[in-house]
Order: structure tokens, then C-alpha cells, then sequence
């Protein structure tokens, strides 16, 4: 059973990392990957 317990803290650790960088991109207003937030902060941005 350790495998599939394995694969699950992998994928958590996965989302984990994705979900920090998405908040550094969403709260950083000077941000390199959104370069119109400052003009535009509630337009929908490119995934």
C-alpha cells in the first residue's frame, strides 16, 4: 500500500508547488508573466 500512498504525497506535493507559484503570479502586481495587471488586475489571464 505504500506505493499508492507514495503517489498520492507526490501529486500533493505537485499541486502544493503549482498552488505557490500560481499565488506569486496572482499577487505580485509587477509580476514578468502579467505584464497588463497593473493596467488591467481582473482580466483573465493565459494558462
Amino acid at each position: 500500500m505504500w506505493g499508492v500512498w507514495g503517489v498520492w504525497e507526490a501529486a500533493y506535493e505537485a499541486a502544493y508547488e503549482v498552488w505557490e507559484e500560481l499565488n506569486k503570479i496572482v499577487l505580485s502586481p509587477q509580476s514578468p508573466l502579467s505584464p497588463q495587471s497593473s493596467l488591467s488586475p481582473h482580466s483573465p489571464q493565459p494558462f
